[in-house]
């Protein structure tokens, strides 16, 4: 995978694995090529690099026995991740140059996946917020016990 990081990877990796990919997986000439194209390549690119990290994670919790609290909610707002998870990465000004170099500009890439939020009514636009905030939960009481003291929701079964 050609995003790693400013230092360990140029510019000059990832234009050339970038327009590698986007013919073996568009089945085109780069030439031909749309901004949607380069949205699904790079989202690939991405999440490959990402999902090295989630294996590590993954193995440290099972090998840990840490437990995982997964939250779901209707009213999401994170907004667009693309342009997010590339600045995370420390990878965003290698691939905004790269691709600047190859004739694209990354803001016409990120604009081809609409805003991931499914509504703004509500509380679900705090759900970000609300998430940071559930670091406090202990792993010897369950979600029924938390419901209960917290919102005052006791279990139906």
């Amino acid at each position: 995978m050609v995003l790693k990081g400013a230092a360990d990877q140029p510019k000059e990796t990832f234009k050339r694995a970038f327009v590698v990919r986007v013919e073996a997986l568009c089945g085109k000439p780069f030439a031909e090529s749309t901004a949607r194209d380069h949205y699904h390549v790079l989202g690939q690119m991405v999440r490959e690099h990402i999902s090295r990290h989630w294996i590590t994670t993954n193995e440290r919790y099972r090998a840990q026995r840490w437990k995982q609290v997964y939250y779901l909610s209707i009213e999401f707002l994170l907004g667009r991740l693309l342009g997010n998870n590339l600045l995370n990465l420390g990878v965003r000004s290698v691939v905004e140059e790269g691709l600047r170099e190859l004739g694209i500009r990354l803001e016409d890439v990120e604009e081809c996946k609409a805003d991931a939020g499914l509504g703004n009514g509500g509380l679900g636009r705090m759900s970000a917020v609300n998430i940071a905030h559930s670091g406090y939960f202990a792993s010897d009481r369950t979600v029924a016990e938390y419901a209960a003291e917290i919102w005052g929701i006791s279990p139906s079964m």
